[in-house]
């Protein structure tokens, strides 16, 4: 199995209802959801601090694709934000 993660930009100021669901009550607010819950990333915004936080919570990445293990195979590009 593999884990795809999708990144998600939502404007709490336009989007009131879906903020107050999360609590947002900050900007920059990054929340991962998996099956386990809600998981708040709370350190500064830096790709080596999004990719960590990743890696903690959904596992490292499988860089052999033909020996894919559970939470494996998390590339996601973060720069676009940044």
């Amino acid at each position: 199995d593999t884990t795809e993660v999708m990144l998600v930009r939502v404007d709490a100021e336009e989007y009131r209802e879906k903020s107050s669901l999360y609590e947002v009550k900050g900007y920059p607010t990054i929340l991962l959801e998996t099956n386990e819950g809600i998981h708040e990333f709370n350190k500064a915004v830096t790709f080596e601090n999004l990719i960590a936080f990743l890696r903690k919570t959904l596992g490292e990445e499988s860089l052999d694709a033909a020996k894919p293990t559970a939470k494996q195979g998390v590339f996601v590009d973060v720069s676009q934000f940044l």
